[in-house]
C-alpha cells in the first residue's frame, strides 16, 4: 500500500484502523512523514492529531518545526500529541515552545509538557 492509501485510512470510523495506518506511515520514515504534511492544517482535529503522531513516529527531525504550531491547537488532544511528537524527535531547542504548556488547561498536556522538559533536561 502507498503512503497516500494509508492516509486515506484516517477516514475510517474504526480507531484500530486509524492507529495501524499511523504506525505504518510512521515506520515509512520520511516518505510517511511528508505524506501527512497537508493534514497538519486539516479542519478535522483527528487528521491533525494523526499527522502529528506520524511525524513523531517517523523520527523526521527536519519536520519538528512543522509541529510547533500545533502546540497552540484548539484541541487538547492535538496539543498533547504535538508535545509527545516533539519529545520523540525534537531537542531542548524546542523547550521555549513547550514551557507555556506547563500551564495548559488540560492536565494531560501539562503532564506531557513537564515530562518532555524533564527528558530534555537529562539529555
Amino acid at each position: 500500500m502507498s503512503a497516500g492509501e494509508y492516509c486515506a485510512q484516517f477516514l475510517s470510523t474504526d480507531k484500530a484502523v486509524r492507529d495501524a495506518a499511523a504506525k505504518k506511515l510512521g515506520s515509512m520514515g520520511k516518505e510517511g512523514a511528508y505524506a501527512v504534511l497537508p493534514l497538519l492544517s486539516a479542519d478535522d482535529w483527528v487528521f491533525r492529531y494523526r499527522a502529528c503522531e506520524v511525524i513523531g513516529l517517523s523520527c523526521c527531525f527536519e519536520l519538528a518545526n512543522r509541529i510547533v504550531p500545533l502546540l497552540s491547537d484548539t484541541n487538547a488532544e492535538v496539543r498533547c500529541m504535538a508535545v509527545q511528537s516533539l519529545a520523540k524527535i525534537g531537542n531542548a531547542e524546542y523547550a521555549d515552545y513547550i514551557l507555556p504548556l506547563t500551564e495548559d488547561e488540560s492536565p494531560a498536556v501539562v503532564r506531557e509538557a513537564y515530562r518532555t522538559l524533564q527528558k530534555w533536561k537529562k539529555d
